[in-house]
């Protein structure tokens, strides 16, 4: 009788690890919004959990030689330890890495997908459950509001490069009460220092860059046909890379620009004046890109027809 209980208690951790399994597939296949994709996350985390923290009982009161049961047991408890914490931490992210705002009557959703260095990335709802990827932004802090203003950035794909968001509605509102000639003069001395050290900042970012480009050799680039430009996976992290434009000077590459998606497969084209990229993510989901001025900035060429 024992035995058939322990049995169906195996049976009901496999059942169980199964349906963890099940779900953490569909929320890493399928591009869900938050709310369905949170909810097979969580349910994934704890169904897998369960019978980690099952075996790793057993492991401790299991009947067997000593040295043999302290190892087993110390094996399933690393084991069920690092998953727990892993996988906390890709819930935790997801939770609480994003949010949604309007534009021009659909729905948007963003998500910070990038670590160390923020990677926003923004989704477009195309269906009830689902959303598809238009657009990814390098922006070091972001609003807890998105403005109208900024949604038309992040829609039109216009934020790639960017360092920092322009003002909200609200500053802009309270720097054109300022009346006196005192509080202007301090605006204005507060306005010059705030450019000089933006200036400094996004300086001190270029030239990072192109150190960071000038340290790959050709062999990592890759090129795109009948021109003298390439493209170069900086940081790679899971499903995701950071992509550097540069151009071949020899057996130098010289960098131009970030480029605003992040998915891992691409390719490019150059047609006259025009330079056209396509992402590819794992879910077979498309970002189309065109640059006009040899590189140096990117329009999401998804929203150029609306």
């Amino acid at each position: 009788m024992r035995k058939k209980i322990l049995w169906v208690k195996y049976l009901a951790c496999i059942i169980t690890a199964s349906l963890g399994g099940f779900c953490w597939l569909v929320a890493n296949k399928y591009s869900l919004i938050p709310i369905f994709n949170n909810i097979f996350l969580v349910c994934a985390y704890f169904f897998c959990l369960f019978p980690l923290l099952y075996l790793s009982f057993r492991a401790c009161t299991c009947k067997l030689k000593t040295l043999i049961k302290i190892l087993l047991a110390f094996f399933s408890i690393v084991v069920t330890a690092v998953f727990a914490f892993l996988a906390a931490i890709i819930v935790v992210f997801s939770l609480i890495g994003g949010g949604n705002f309007s534009y021009a009557g659909k729905t948007y959703y963003y998500q910070n997908e990038g670590f160390p260095k923020p990677i926003i990335v923004i989704y477009e709802q195309d269906t009830l459950f689902t959303m598809r990827e238009i657009n990814a932004c390098s922006f070091m802090d972001f609003p807890q509001k998105v403005n109208q203003n900024l949604a038309k950035k992040l829609v039109n794909g216009s934020c790639g490069n960017e360092t920092t968001f322009p003002q909200t509605e609200a500053n802009t509102n309270n720097n054109t009460k300022l009346g006196s000639s005192d509080n202007s003069v301090n605006a204005k001395t507060n306005n010059n220092t705030s450019n000089s050290n933006l200036s400094v900042k996004v300086d001190t970012e270029l030239e990072n860059s192109r150190l960071i480009a000038n340290s790959y050799n050709l062999t990592d680039a890759i090129r795109i046909a009948n021109s003298d430009f390439a493209i170069v996976a900086v940081d790679k992290a899971a499903a995701r890379n950071s992509w550097f434009f540069v151009k071949i000077a020899g057996k130098k590459l010289t960098y131009i620009s970030e480029l605003p998606a992040t998915s891992n497969y691409l390719q490019g084209r150059v047609e006259g004046a025009n330079i056209y990229l396509t992402f590819q993510d794992i879910n077979g989901n498309h970002s189309d890109y065109r640059s006009i001025d040899a590189g140096k900035t990117w329009q999401s060429a998804n929203t150029l027809s609306r």
